[in-house]
């Protein structure tokens, strides 16, 4: 493998980063893994480490059709441009959040404003490449089948273009 800093090569870092502390953060583990209503009166699970691949993705999709209740995240990067000057480019970072509608509502309001709120906090001006982090939108998952309902949220994400 190569070590030249390509135009991409700390996009699989930044990602490991994004997901450790997305399982790390004791309020998303929490909405992550208790299926029930009062998820924040419980201890954060002992092993978050669990929650990979299981309810956090580096990718934007969850590869088996899902049937269980549950709640999840994914995280993609999309639509990278150069700058006008060639010497940045500019992307963005997808975090899909999404549960089951039977676990939608909490003790605490809606599942999925909780994990909008958690995954925000976490990310929104968060130093990420040669800036900030910045959040642009939240938006419905159109793909989503009933019984899921969930928001992807996106931030810009500015690096260098280094020239291989």
């Amino acid at each position: 493998m190569s070590d030249n800093g390509g135009n991409f090569s700390n996009l699989n870092k930044y990602i490991n980063e994004m997901m450790y502390d997305i399982i790390m953060s004791p309020n998303i583990s929490r909405i992550l893994t208790y299926t029930d209503s009062s998820m924040y009166g419980k201890e954060p699970p002992n092993s978050p480490f669990e929650l990979l691949y299981k309810n956090v993705f580096p990718y934007g999709f969850i590869p088996d059709v899902q049937t269980e209740v549950g709640s999840y995240i994914t995280i993609e990067f999309d639509d990278f441009r150069l700058s006008k000057n060639s010497e940045f480019k500019n992307g963005f970072v997808v975090v899909s959040t999404f549960c089951h509608a039977d676990i939608v509502k909490t003790n605490y309001g809606s599942r999925l404003l909780l994990l909008y709120e958690e995954v925000d906090k976490l990310f929104n001006e968060r130093k990420m490449g040669v800036g900030l982090l910045n959040f642009l939108t939240c938006k419905k998952i159109p793909t989503l089948k009933d019984p899921f309902y969930g928001h992807y949220l996106v931030y810009k994400l500015t690096d260098f273009n280094t020239k291989v």
